[in-house]
């Protein structure tokens, strides 16, 4: 069946019209495809609506865009390019840096300035160790620093001295060396050596970072990364700390509504002896023990009720 298909321009209006009938019985449903242009303006339109535009100064708009759902990953990595990723159903767009790839809508990064001296490389655990620039800066994060609950996330690709890069603070970061975890482990801060992850959970008084999960076991592996920092008992709202020293413990303090530290845990280590007879109207008191852990007064402990 042919198809007929008239254009017409006026050059009044700047515009140029196709038109085509389709019809077995003959034409009767008409289809105008109108091109304008308006100074520096050139819009395109289906009938009455208007499905694309450019405005002279680099804008563009339309209704939507249908990205190739299997295409050829741009080469070489050119920066801004944006592409569809089959593999995990979203956008994948080239930052500045080769091998930094975001995955729009499934990971988070930040832009940070390394001034550590040395290089940062792909793969290391890092926390915020500054600012410079108006950008972060970075350090190697390890569990049994006092900075370990500043961790952030997990470095993209190599960032030299001096020089910007990303941390993945959520997300799959992919070309990860997990061979010596398997498939689920939670990924803990390691608590000695520096920017590296343990699969084992840190104990006291390390901090027991969780910086994500590995998603496999192998040597080009991916993690998902996703930081829950734990806390210390002097980070808790209602607890307030000062000067910790040996054999402290918590007490509450009704008039401030917290639990504070004190040194009246320390006669629990003190052998007690009574040399008279004593009560307690509603707790033990710290001279009431004695050599080997037992209250004792001639046989006889009294205990009044409150």
């Amino acid at each position: 069946m042919a198809i007929p298909v008239s254009s017409s321009k006026s050059a009044s209006k700047g515009f140029l019209r196709i038109s085509r009938s389709t019809d077995v019985a003959g034409p009767h449903d008409v289809l105008q495809t109108l091109v304008t242009v308006t100074g520096s303006i050139f819009e395109i339109w289906n009938n009455t609506t208007k499905v694309f535009s450019v405005d002279g100064v680099g804008g563009i708009s339309f209704n939507h865009i249908h990205f190739v759902i299997t295409p050829v990953v741009p080469t070489p990595h050119t920066e801004g390019a944006v592409y569809w990723d089959s593999s995990d159903h979203t956008l994948n767009m080239m930052s500045d840096k080769v091998g930094s790839i975001l995955q729009i809508g499934q990971e988070n990064w930040v832009r940070i300035v390394n001034k550590t001296g040395v290089t940062l490389t792909d793969g290391q655990v890092v926390y915020i160790s500054g600012a410079q620039g108006n950008r972060p800066t970075a350090d190697l994060a390890a569990g049994n620093s006092v900075n370990a609950d500043k961790t952030i996330g997990v470095v993209t690709t190599d960032i030299t001295n001096n020089q910007e890069g990303y941390v993945a603070t959520f997300g799959v970061v992919n070309g990860f060396n997990t061979s010596g975890f398997t498939d689920g482990d939670e990924l803990w801060l390691h608590p000695t050596v520096a920017g590296t992850l343990t699969s084992v959970r840190p104990t006291a008084p390390n901090h027991a970072i969780r910086v994500g999960y590995a998603l496999n076991s192998t040597v080009n592996g991916k993690i998902m990364v996703s930081v829950h920092s734990g806390t210390d008992l002097a980070g808790l709202h209602d607890v307030y700390v000062n000067v910790v020293a040996d054999k402290h413990a918590l007490r509450y303090v009704n008039a401030s509504s917290r639990w504070e530290n004190t040194n009246q845990g320390a006669w629990l280590d003190t052998a007690q002896t009574f040399t008279t007879l004593q009560t307690f109207p509603h707790r033990l008191r710290r001279h009431d023990r004695a050599p080997g852990g037992h209250l004792h007064h001639a046989g006889r402990l009294v205990i009044n009720k409150p």
